[in-house]
């Protein structure tokens, strides 16, 4: 009797001690699989590429409850090192040998962008849907069908995108179409919202234009009523080619007669009144000094950076950190900051790619 209760015991201590060992090999391959999803480069590591397919690790959440997966993330990248790879930039000077040190900081940086991209992307959804939009299949196919008709037909997109990106339609719709369609909607919410902050701009420089009309003097104006570091300088701008202005700017200030003044202006910044100082050409080309009184639209993207502000963010990969007063994930390597620096300043804009 008291042998039969021994081996009954010995079982439950045996049974026992196999369940703590393999809690024990689960949780040391979780630990090494998090820090080959963190601290490992997906492209360059075999058993990482699989842990962060299979595993959902998270390079980011948003207000607690919402995760961007380190899977989704590596392939978005994926998706973006396959776009420059099957173009040809050579022209441009734009380099897409990633298997470079250059070419693995330059993918860095395309990376962190769409992190922050991806993360922007999740914080408009949140708020649209606290805002009670849904966006269901229906509406997704129909803004589908309006989109390949921008692009041309189904056929040549769906050879596109195999090609460039190696997305299929679904991809499509879940990375480009349904994050669009989300903001959209969330900007006729704001608008209607926030009706009276745009109508602010709009009559502080209707302001500025009556009293120019009754004579007051273009820089005491610009003084009180213009927004930006010109202000208190007049709202003197310095000298400028045609092509350095917004093109509607530009083809007011350099119609007018020197010393004249435009009426209001309104472009995606905000309203503008012109002032063509003086006009002369330099090396054959002309150029002209120009002041301004300007006021600033209250925009989508001022209402997400309120918003955003609100919300938490904590961003896991361990080459990256958020920027809680900038808004943005930010590098933690000062080599890859000055080196993003650069870049940026060698390549002015790059719209090509569709996130």
């Amino acid at each position: 009797m008291a042998n039969n209760k021994e081996k009954k015991q010995n079982k439950k201590v045996k049974l026992s001690t196999v369940i703590y060992s393999l809690l024990i090999a689960a949780a040391l391959f979780l630990g090494l699989a998090a820090g080959l999803a963190y601290g490992v480069s997906a492209d360059n590591n075999k058993f990482a590429r699989i842990v962060t397919k299979h595993i959902p690790f998270p390079a980011a959440i948003v207000d607690y409850y919402n995760f961007i997966s380190a899977s989704e993330l590596s392939g978005n990248l994926k998706a973006v090192k396959s776009f420059y790879e099957n173009q040809d930039f050579s022209r441009a000077g734009i380099r897409v040998d990633f298997s470079t040190e250059d070419g693995k900081k330059r993918l860095k940086i395309r990376e962190k962008q769409l992190l922050n991209k991806m993360i922007e992307d999740k914080a408009i959804k949140i708020l649209a849907r606290r805002r009670g939009v849904k966006i269901n299949n229906n509406l997704v196919s129909q803004n589908v069908l309006r989109k390949l008709k921008e692009y041309g037909s189904e056929e040549a997109v769906k050879k596109d995108l195999a090609r460039l990106y190696g997305w299929n339609m679904e991809d499509f719709k879940e990375k480009i179409v349904k994050p669009d369609m989300y903001k959209d909607e969330l900007e006729k919410i704001v608008f209607r919202e926030s009706k009276d902050r745009w109508q602010k701009s709009a009559n502080k420089i209707k302001k500025a234009a009556e009293e120019l009309e009754n004579g007051g003097e273009f820089s005491e104006v610009a003084k009180t009523y213009s927004e930006g570091v010109t202000s208190q300088e007049g709202g003197n701008l310095g000298w400028f080619k045609k092509e350095q202005l917004l093109p509607k700017l530009a083809e007011i200030a350099f119609s007018l007669e020197e010393g004249k003044t435009s009426g209001v202006i309104e472009s995606e910044l905000g309203y503008h009144i012109i002032k063509l100082e003086e006009k002369k050409s330099e090396d054959g080309e002309e150029i002209a000094r120009i002041s301004q009184i300007f006021t600033r639209k209250f925009s989508f993207a001022d209402w997400l950076e309120e918003q955003m502000k609100n919300m938490n963010f904590f961003v896991l990969m361990k080459d990256y950190y958020w920027d809680k007063e900038n808004l943005a994930v930010e590098f933690r390597s000062e080599d890859l900051r000055k080196f993003e620096k650069k870049v940026l300043e060698e390549i002015q804009s790059d719209a090509s790619v569709m996130f």
